[in-house]
């Protein structure tokens, strides 16, 4: 198994052994920054199996580097929590570290703390019996309104002692510490199960969506981006590109669905179904995962395009 995981070559959710290829306690850290801390549990602990999740490209290229021949780590491009939900399958996370997370202290980004109600039911579902986050953070407000939020779900029992020395040299706790900040640190051990079963957010649907038009290609022009939001998502269709003979476009679409974003490419070609001119379909260039928000693309894609003249055929989606 690579280095840098793909969910779209796994089954979701998926076991230790088919990540890994071993068995052993599974780790996961959200967000890991340059992954120094990473690579020191991955040499303190060779028994265990890490995941590795930060949204930052820059923060997967340096940890990349820091990994190599290490055999029991896994990173990820993207959310923790996606991987959290979608990918661990209940009851069969060890523990996960969250070190030094944002803070968003503004009010009206208050929904993006991570310890809302809806993860920490996530968290203790996914946990083992008598798993643990460990929690570590220089900001101590959002410290105690995690704590207050761990201890009112009933779901965790909340100790708070000193950070583990391992935490004190991670990126941060050396800027922060240089500054002259102090720490807190807190363990939140699972002691009960939510009382329903918490669901992936992300399902997958079969990939092979696609629509026919009638009509040629629109001439090419400026592109405005445009959103088409959907239940639960939005894409957004930034770019379109197209060939030098001009027979085939390509649409470049983002959509956003929960925990997960993904760049897509969408391919709009000559086709020989009868009574149609164009396919627009998918295509499986960075293989995409084939989810809800992916053909949601097709369709804005497709919609964009009758806007612009061409007639619908049929559907496949």
């Amino acid at each position: 198994m690579p280095l840098l995981l793909n969910p779209a070559r796994l089954p979701l959710p998926a076991s230790t052994t088919t990540v890994f290829d071993r068995s052993g306690p599974l780790v996961l850290e959200l967000g890991f920054g340059d992954g120094r801390f990473l690579q020191t549990l991955a040499r303190q602990h060779p028994d265990w199996n890490l995941l590795g999740a930060d949204t930052a490209r820059v923060s997967v290229t340096r940890a990349w580097h820091r990994m190599r021949g290490l055999s029991n780590v896994r990173l990820y491009c993207g959310s923790g929590v996606f991987l959290l939900s979608n990918l661990v399958r209940p009851e069969s996370l060890h523990c996960m570290y969250v070190n030094f997370p944002d803070p968003w202290p503004k009010a009206r980004h208050a929904h993006r703390r991570l310890f809302q109600p809806g993860f920490l039911r996530l968290l203790a579902a996914r946990l083992a019996a008598g798993g643990a986050l460990l929690l570590t953070t220089d900001d101590h407000r959002y410290f105690a309104e995690a704590i207050a939020r761990a201890q009112d779900s009933g779901l965790f029992a909340v100790a708070q002692p000193d950070p583990p020395a391992i935490v004190l040299q991670t990126r941060y706790a050396r800027k922060w510490r240089g500054l002259g900040r102090t720490f807190r640190h807190a363990t939140l051990r699972k002691c009960a199960a939510p009382a329903e079963p918490v669901l992936p957010t992300v399902s997958l649907v079969p990939d092979m969506f696609h629509a026919l038009l009638a009509g040629d290609l629109p001439e090419p022009a400026a592109f405005t981006p445009n959103a088409y939001p959907f239940k639960g998502g939005k894409v957004v269709l930034l770019q379109s590109l197209r060939t030098e003979d001009g027979r085939k476009m390509v649409v470049l679409a983002r959509t956003h669905e929960e925990e997960l974003i993904q760049d897509l490419l969408i391919e709009v070609r000559p086709t020989k179904a009868a009574q149609a001119d164009l396919v627009v379909n998918l295509t499986p260039f960075g293989q995409p995962l084939a989810t809800h928000g992916a053909r949601e693309a097709v369709k804005a894609v497709t919609g964009w395009l009758i806007n612009r003249g061409l007639t619908l055929v049929d559907t496949y989606y």
